[in-house]
């Protein structure tokens, strides 16, 4: 699933040691929403469902190359290669698939004739794959359902209610490919929520509880294991809510195998013991970024727990989001917004 960041503000070239021009542009509030890097290319699509539109922008300048109006709910944006790619969105119950150019050109338009109850159901597009055809997973009021051409019956259909304990709700899933399906599920608290990672095997109809956590998730899956990272807040908190133990390394990515539950690999991260110290985290593209929000570092590991970049300086401004990290140019590109223009711009970082 693509997961969002948002942003704003002037950018600049960081090494070890720093160097510094400024950027062009930047993104007015009401224009900023899911960031997704195009591939193979300096681009990223920005979806914003205040405005319905997408829009191009050029990171090394925070410069807009285009934009164009949908009519709808944007639900997802999927990058193909560095000139197309597909934006998923729902109006009137009925989930349609655009596909631009990376000149912001309509190729083509879809819309798929099964019926969504509402824009707070959760999917997946999945691309054709070995003779696999192209897919779309559902999930609305506790069914989960996959799709194919000609798409008007579903090929997988399954009722997720027996899976759930009292008191839990699916708050997002994760599938790759059959048999397994992965939810996040929340348990409501007085003053806290508790998250809850099951596999489902759909072929066996059987659940692996593969852990509860008391601080915040988010999940994915592929063939074989499914990836956890966690997040934490931090700052000031009532008595009564939990609050990790610091003196200890926090568990930032755990891998699981999906056939049997067990831990494949896990990645940790010491903190400071105090009341300051929490993080966020986001996998992508074969990385996990940890963000300390603490003492505002980051740091990016492979996703076996190689490092690559540790407790790097981050920017004068708290709120920024890593969007990506090329590897041949050690470059990491974030989005920086700036509360006192209301606006986001692009800073890039390369590692020396």
């Amino acid at each position: 699933m693509i997961r969002k960041c948002v942003c704003a503000m002037i950018g600049f070239v960081l090494c070890f040691s720093m160097t510094s021009s400024l950027l062009a542009a930047s993104i007015p509030l009401n224009e900023y929403g899911t960031i997704d890097q195009v591939t193979g290319s300096p681009y990223v699509l920005i979806s914003s469902n205040e405005k319905e539109q997408i829009s191009m922008w050029n990171m090394t300048d925070t410069s807009k190359k285009w934009d164009a109006s949908i009519n709808g709910f944007i639900k997802e944006t999927i990058s193909l290669n560095s000139n197309k790619f597909i934006v998923l969105s729902i109006n009137e119950n009925k989930l349609e698939k655009k596909v631009f150019n990376k000149q912001g050109e309509a190729l083509s338009a879809v819309k798929y004739p099964f019926k969504i109850s509402n824009t707070n159901a959760l999917l997946g597009w999945l691309p054709p794959s070995n003779q696999v055809p192209e897919r779309i997973a559902l999930l609305d009021k506790q069914i989960f359902k996959v799709y194919q051409s000609p798409w008007k019956t579903p090929i997988i259909q399954m009722d997720l209610s027996a899976f759930l304990s009292i008191g839990e709700s699916i708050i997002d899933f994760s599938y790759s490919k059959y048999p397994y399906l992965t939810l996040n599920l929340q348990v409501d608290g007085i003053n806290n929520s508790d998250y809850t990672v099951k596999v489902i095997n759909l072929y066996r109809n059987t659940n692996i509880n593969l852990g509860d956590y008391p601080i915040g998730v988010d999940i994915r899956t592929d063939d074989a294991f499914t990836y956890v990272n966690t997040f934490f807040a931090g700052g000031p908190q009532a008595a009564n809510v939990f609050r990790p133990n610091l003196s200890e390394p926090q568990a930032m990515l755990t891998v699981y195998n999906n056939a049997t539950g067990k831990i494949s690999s896990q990645i940790k991260q010491n903190f400071v013991d105090d009341e300051s110290s929490g993080w966020s985290t986001k996998v992508w593209g074969g990385y996990l970024y940890v963000k300390n929000k603490g003492d505002q570092t980051w740091s990016l590991y492979t996703l076996k727990g190689k490092k690559v970049a540790e407790n790097q300086k981050g920017f004068n401004d708290p709120n920024y989001d890593f969007i990506s990290f090329n590897s041949k140019t050690k470059t990491a590109c974030f989005a920086v917004r700036e509360d006192s223009t209301r606006t986001t711009s692009f800073k890039l970082v390369t590692l020396s």
